[in-house]
């Protein structure tokens, strides 16, 4: 009986001193209003606060990317290059320097991983050979000013598919090339470059021969060889480059009421908030970028250009970074949205606490990997809704 009471006891108790779902204000007047916090919303939108956005056009070396792109759009053209060094083991050389061994076939092969521009539109280009030094150090747009190309076309037999492309090579130059490898006195070789036609309307990418610090290509020169003077072997050789590389060239697009960011060719923009009218001593909780695309005048490819690398400047005008810049931030976008945004806060707590805004640089993530031209309503645009929107949500005492 004693138990019953006790069991019957403890759900009342438990309700008394237990929480109300609804909360009250009993107490509340015990603590000094200094003390309350308040989260607060701060819209660039809804505040209409002084923003700037514009782009500019970058030089980058494009060796370290781990996609080559061949091409010609509306905006710009990118070449590739290749240096193949092919050789033989130690008894076909030998056979090969007596005559007793020949090349008697060549091409190349290249498996496309990237494509830009409807894939019905027109693609050609032509193969030249390259008779200087290069490499991909120090290789940029303006080197191709300095690399002397023959001006026939070495290539024949172009067969052009979505899944793989094919051309031939003269059997004299492979065999040129081969020789080099042993005697680079008399014989050289300073690899191909491929050209797109005038008439070609796309891009198409293939994985580069350093591509995720693996030595991996999609490019292959094979050449087949045979014992002569009676062919009683036969075998087909294949080899990656040794070098390669693709520069883009082409001309910077303007627009009254966007800014661009392309690929390759390395058009960035600038971004910055006049950020005057946030109240002092605050703490910032989240502060979220967003920027809306103009999928009407932009050309993504496949894979897709679906996010942005963030960095903050020490000076806008000569687009020096911050020292803690490796630490960027990326806005990204779902698949079928046109609207890239990301979190920002630890860089705007950053301004609040003194240090200097001289904005933000806005490049794309793949801008060594592909060629993308993305155009984003900037801070001239009429409808306000459609400008780059800063929220930043933050607690006041």
């Amino acid at each position: 009986m004693k138990k019953k009471i006790l069991l019957f006891l403890f759900p009342l108790i438990f309700s008394l001193y237990s929480c109300s779902d609804s909360p009250t204000s009993v107490g509340e007047n015990l603590i000094p209003n200094d003390d309350k916090i308040s989260f607060n919303e701060f819209d660039s939108y809804k505040e209409d606060i002084p923003q700037q956005s514009y782009s500019y056009v970058e030089k980058i070396k494009l060796g370290s990317s781990d996609r080559i792109i061949l091409g010609k759009t509306f905006y710009g053209e990118s070449y590739i290059l290749l240096l193949f060094k092919p050789s033989l083991i130690d008894t076909l050389l030998t056979r090969y320097k007596n005559k007793e061994l020949k090349i008697y076939d060549t091409w190349i092969s290249m498996k496309p991983n990237y494509f830009l521009g409807d894939k019905s539109l027109p693609f050609n280009f032509t193969v030249h050979q390259i008779s200087n030094k290069w490499g991909i150090a120090g290789f940029d747009r303006d080197s191709l000013k300095n690399l002397q190309i023959d001006a026939n076309d070495i290539s024949t037999n172009k067969v052009i598919t979505d899944t793989l492309i094919t051309f031939k090579l003269p059997i004299s130059v492979v065999d040129t090339w081969l020789k080099s490898s042993y005697d680079s006195t008399t014989s050289k070789n300073y690899g191909i470059i491929l050209k797109p036609t005038s008439n070609t309307q796309r891009m198409i990418g293939f994985k580069a021969v350093y591509s995720s610090n693996e030595i991996s290509t999609s490019v292959i020169l094979n050449y087949a060889i045979e014992r002569t003077p009676t062919p009683v072997y036969k075998d087909t050789l294949n080899v990656s480059p040794y070098l390669d590389n693709h520069v883009v060239t082409g001309v910077a697009q303007k627009s009254f009421n966007h800014f661009y960011l392309q690929s390759s060719y390395a058009q960035r923009a600038i971004l910055s908030f006049d950020l005057t009218k946030l109240p002092t001593n605050i703490i910032v909780n989240k502060a979220t970028l967003e920027l809306t695309s103009d999928p009407k005048i932009s050309l993504d490819g496949i894979p897709s250009s679906d996010s942005i690398d963030v960095q903050i400047l020490a000076d806008s005008i000569t687009k020096k970074l911050t020292s803690d810049s490796l630490y960027n931030i990326t806005l990204s976008k779902p698949a079928n949205s046109n609207i890239y945004s990301g979190d920002l806060t630890w860089m705007v707590q950053k301004w609040l606490k003194g240090e200097k805004n001289q904005g933000l640089k806005l490049s794309l993530t793949d801008e060594y990997s592909a060629s993308s031209l993305i155009a984003f309503y900037n801070s001239k645009e009429t409808d306000k809704t459609l400008r780059p929107r800063l929220k930043i949500i933050y607690a006041k005492k």
